[in-house]
Order: C-alpha cells, then sequence, then structure tokens
C-alpha cells in the first residue's frame, strides 16, 4: 500500500497528468473531417477511430492491473502516459486508416496502463476522502478533455499533423514531470498491492454487475465526446472549430460535478446518487432534439452530471471490494465498459447516417436503462465505511 500522509504535491502531478492523459482521449476530434477528407475515410468510418483507442484500452486494462500489482504503480503510470503521448507521433505520421487505427490501439494501451495504476495511487493517498478524490480524477479527465477539443484552436493555426507532434511533446514533458516529482518525494512510499485474493477480485459478481449497468452510460458518453464535433459539422452545418468549442462546453461543465462528489462521501446509497446523475445524462441528450439551446443546456447538464456518474462509479466499485487491490477493480470495471461501450461509437455512427432521428433517443435509452437496477442494489458494509466519519 501507500502511506497515506494527505495531499502531496504528488497528488497535484497525477491529477495534471490525468488531464494530459485525456486530452489524448478526444484529441483527434476537432479534425476527423479533415483527416477524413487528408486520408480518405468516409463519415460513416469516424466511429472505428473511436473503437480503436477503446480496443486497446479494453485489451491491456487487467494486464495493466496485475502489473501494478507486481511493480511499482507509479512507474506503470508514467510508463503508460508515455506510450500514450508517443503513439501520437505515430498518428501524426498516418496515411492510411490502417496504420491511424494501429496508432490509437497502440495509445489506447497506454492509457490502460496509466487509468487503473494512477488512480490506485491517487486513492491511496487520499483514502479518507475517496469521494472527494475520485472527484478531483475525474474533474481532471473532463479539464483534459476540454482542453483536447479547443485543441481546434491550435489546429486552425498550424497544419494538424504539426499539431499531434506539438501535443505528443506536451504528454512526454508531463512525463519527466511526474518522474521529477516521486524523485523529490521518497517519503510518499509504495509498496506492491496483494495478489493472493487476484480470483476473488476479478471475480467480484457485484463489481461486474455494477460495471455493465454502467456500460451503456460509459459508450454513449465517449461516443458524444469523441463523435459530436463531427456532428455539429456534417448535420449542424457548423464549422469544424465552431463544433469542437460547442462539445467542450459539455467537458468544461463537467468540472463542477467532480467536486460534487463531495457528496459521496457523506450519503449512505450511492447507488441512488450514481442512479440520478445517470438519469440527468439520458434527458440531456433528448434536450438535443429540441434546438440550439436545448443543445446547449444539454450538454451543460450532461458534462455536470457525468463527472459525478464516473466519480461515484469508482468510488462504489472500490468500496464494493478489497482497496488493497484498488488498481486492479479499476482495471476490471473498465475491461468491462470498454468491452461492451466500445460498440456504440460505431453504432452511433451508422445511427447518425442511416437514422439520424433516432440517434439521441437511442443515447438516452443505452444510458438509463441498464442502470435501472440499481434502485434495488446497496452497498455491502464493510471496514472500508469508516473511514467515512
Amino acid at each position: 500500500m501507500i502511506r497515506s500522509r494527505g495531499p502531496s504535491p504528488v497528488t497535484y502531478t497525477i491529477l495534471a497528468s490525468r488531464a494530459i492523459y485525456s486530452m489524448f482521449w478526444v484529441i483527434l476530434a476537432p479534425i476527423y473531417t479533415v483527416i477524413g477528407s487528408s486520408i480518405g475515410i468516409p463519415s460513416i468510418e469516424y466511429g472505428l477511430i473511436s473503437w480503436a483507442f477503446i480496443l486497446g484500452a479494453g485489451i491491456f486494462q487487467i494486464p495493466s492491473g496485475i502489473l501494478t500489482a507486481r511493480v511499482n504503480a507509479q512507474y506503470v503510470y508514467m510508463m503508460g502516459l508515455a506510450i500514450l503521448a508517443t503513439s501520437i507521433f505515430l498518428t501524426a505520421g498516418a496515411n492510411s486508416l490502417v496504420v491511424l487505427l494501429l496508432s490509437r490501439v497502440i495509445g489506447g494501451i497506454g492509457a490502460a496502463m496509466f487509468f487503473s495504476s494512477a488512480g490506485y495511487v491517487l486513492e491511496a493517498i487520499n483514502s479518507k476522502h475517496l469521494g472527494l478524490y475520485m472527484g478531483f480524477y475525474n474533474a481532471a479527465f473532463s479539464a483534459g478533455a476540454g482542453i483536447g477539443l479547443l485543441w481546434a484552436v491550435v489546429y486552425r493555426i498550424i497544419y494538424w499533423r504539426v499539431a499531434l507532434v506539438l501535443a505528443g511533446l506536451i504528454g512526454i514533458a508531463f512525463v519527466a514531470l511526474d518522474y521529477l516529482s516521486w524523485a523529490r518525494r521518497p517519503e510518499v512510499g509504495v509498496e506492491r498491492a496483494n495478489l493472493k485474493n487476484l480470483k476473488g477480485t476479478l471475480l467480484n459478481h457485484r463489481v461486474i454487475l455494477l460495471a455493465v449497468m454502467v456500460s451503456g452510460f460509459w459508450g454513449a458518453n465517449y461516443a458524444a465526446e469523441t463523435l459530436l464535433p463531427s456532428y455539429f459539422t456534417l448535420y449542424r452545418h457548423l464549422s469544424p472549430l465552431l463544433g469542437s468549442y460547442l462539445t467542450s462546453i459539455m467537458l468544461f461543465s463537467s468540472l463542477p460535478g467532480g467536486f460534487a462528489n463531495v457528496i459521496y462521501d457523506r450519503i449512505k446509497r450511492g447507488e441512488l446518487l450514481l442512479f440520478g446523475a445517470g438519469g440527468l445524462v439520458a434527458v440531456s441528450f433528448l434536450l438535443f432534439e429540441t434546438g440550439s439551446m436545448g443543445t446547449v443546456i444539454g450538454l451543460i447538464v450532461m458534462g455536470f452530471s457525468s463527472t459525478i456518474v464516473f466519480s461515484s462509479f469508482y468510488s462504489l466499485s472500490l468500496d464494493y471490494a478489497d482497496r488493497q487491490n484498488g488498481a486492479i477493480v479499476l482495471a476490471l470495471i473498465n475491461t468491462v465498459n470498454m468491452a461492451i461501450g466500445m460498440w456504440i461509437s460505431p453504432v452511433f455512427s451508422v445511427i447518425e447516417n442511416f437514422a439520424l432521428p433516432a440517434l439521441w433517443p437511442a443515447m438516452a435509452t443505452i444510458t438509463l436503462v441498464p442502470l435501472l437496477p440499481l434502485l434495488i442494489m446497496k452497498k455491502p458494509k464493510t471496514h472500508h465505511q469508516s473511514d467515512r466519519k
């Protein structure tokens, strides 16, 4: 485990790196139409670009969690961020759909290595305020994803391939910052996690069920983050830059949601918090059908609510399981989310091309219906609850 000494510079560098990590999730979203024209990719295949990233991330989630348990967790997340940043250089040089998809798969592998290991370190350092710091972790993701969408400004100034190389260099710089942060704080010690209960952790039925229920939301939310800019360009006839600005409203609206997750530390039924926030996300999809003002309101509501969904979901998962294997728990739920949710991006593109009026009702249904069992689920009483007094 990690000796808990409260917030430290390490906490802040993890949160900053989380933002850079998330920037790489959506950095291509503002230029799907540009890449499509440059490489020769039809719009119906844009969803494959989003899908490829999640394919790589999903395949490597469990191996990453096990690696984190065997190797010092801080080195795993630094290595993951380095791989993710390096993959951007390959993306910048892509001249075919195959190379582009391969680069995104490699980036997904790096993302998998970062997520569970960085989340495990952050949770262990700040274990007495789990909900709050999981909220910060997801607020950092939202901020970084918003920056990724606003990278459209950089694309407007310089050639898109050069803009990607610049982003990759920023990622490498943050890897160096993480390394220096740990080198200067040796008192924040890290020990390897316990693998004795690995099978029990991976087969935790409550955690798996919870992840299955959230997978619809996860996939619909990811599809919206990555495909909304091209949707606004193709079907609302906005410029790629304006479409990215509009989508970034959702990401920056997520920031207050991260701070609001302190509610999780103060209530008994985190399941109800998760369901309520998921319901608001479903409603926000439907608001997209009501015109320009409805779209803006929907983006704000979706952003705020999505972060609460993610934060309470991660917190519940850790409370349902053994926090000593927190990295593996986080890897497990992400694997389930990605295995199910990654298919929603291609579905989004197909519905968008062939049945556009059904797009937002379909996303709302995919989000809300799987969450209904949360209404009857209750968190088991464990020793973890003593942390919340």
